[in-house]
């Protein structure tokens, strides 16, 4: 896997390295979710490289397929996968996500439920967006 580069003030919540991403009716890939104070990511891990050609491919072929920030979560439940219930449905206002997990989600679903009425910290993600990059220069 690759290193998820954390913003300022970001830190990991919750982190899962065997996770399927239910894409399509073929297109499961395999990654690492990683849900952190500020987004919901999905990870890729780095394909190992023969030729020149193909690391160069696999340093421009973007690795974080999914990163949603928290304040566009508008929905978290669970959901069924042929015999299995260790699915969580993740919706946004325009797409929905759906991860097949190994281990039991009711811990996973609990805090992304929790991110989605936590106005403590939904507040504070946006007054950090609003902030300043840098002071202004000074006006003459």
């Amino acid at each position: 896997m690759n290193e998820l580069a954390l913003q300022p003030g970001e830190r990991i919540l919750k982190s899962d390295g065997e996770v399927i991403w239910l894409k399509g009716w073929f297109a499961k890939p395999r990654g690492r979710l990683v849900f952190t104070t500020q987004r919901l990511v999905f990870e890729l891990p780095k394909a190992v490289a023969v030729t020149a050609g193909q690391a160069l491919m696999n340093e421009m072929v973007n690795h974080l397929p999914i990163d949603v920030p928290r304040d566009r979560l508008d929905a978290v439940e669970l959901g069924k996968y042929r015999k299995s219930d260790n699915v969580i449905v993740v919706r946004t206002e325009d797409a929905e996500y759906k991860f097949l997990f190994r281990t039991p989600v009711k811990e996973w679903e609990a805090t992304l439920k929790q991110a989605l009425h936590d106005d403590k910290v939904a507040l504070q993600h946006l007054l950090d967006r609003l902030k300043p990059k840098e002071n202004p220069p000074p006006y003459r």
